[in-house]
């Protein structure tokens, strides 16, 4: 029987991957593919699918449909490229400890880096874009060893979240302009 990858839950999510048998933390995959999106790419079709594949470990997806694989994606596309605000990391839920979440923003974070340094060059990085690339390491790099269960940190991690989405949002809406603006630019382009 063929799994659903539809779902927007982290525990749904991260069943699925005990199914592929697949070792992979489900806030990296989605990181990744976000940064993947943010940067430019255009995840849709068989190639979505041998992409989320080749990230799992796997030749195949073979207890997946394709058309949840590409649901699934469609989400991160939809949130980033069309900008509706929908769009949110996937993070585990508030029931979790808050190391387990903050060790998942930080995954997402570094993740999100990898997938965004494929899709984009370096010359092309705005002063903008270069700041929440910092942001995002250092994000990446916060030692989850050393938090507390406190309520403060409780409302620090929230704000975090918040920021990622804000900062994967944004870092799509710049590459997307930027892509038009060089399309327009380019003698090719007809009016």
């Amino acid at each position: 029987m063929a799994q659903a990858f539809s779902a927007a839950s982290f525990d749904d999510v991260s069943h699925l991957f005990v199914e592929l048998q697949t070792n992979e933390h489900p806030s990296a995959v989605q990181g990744y593919l976000s940064g993947l999106v943010a940067g430019g790419a255009v995840l849709e079709g068989p190639l979505a699918y041998r992409i989320l594949a080749q990230i799992l470990g796997k030749e195949e997806l073979a207890n997946v449909r394709p058309h949840d694989v590409e649901h699934f994606l469609s989400a991160i596309t939809k949130g980033l490229v069309e900008a509706d605000l929908s769009y949110e990391p996937l993070l585990p839920s508030d029931d979790e400890t808050m190391v387990k979440r903050m060790r998942a923003l930080s995954l997402w974070s570094s993740h999100f880096i990898s997938g965004f340094g494929i899709s984009v060059t370096e010359q092309s990085l705005t002063s903008e874009t270069r700041e929440f690339l910092q942001d995002l390491e250092r994000i990446a790099s916060i030692d989850v060893a050393e938090l507390e269960e406190t309520g403060e940190d409780e409302e620090d991690l929230l704000i975090v979240a918040e920021h990622l989405k804000m900062i994967a949002l944004q870092l799509s809406m710049e590459t997307r302009q930027s892509s038009n603006e060089s399309a327009k630019a380019s003698p090719t382009h007809k009016h």
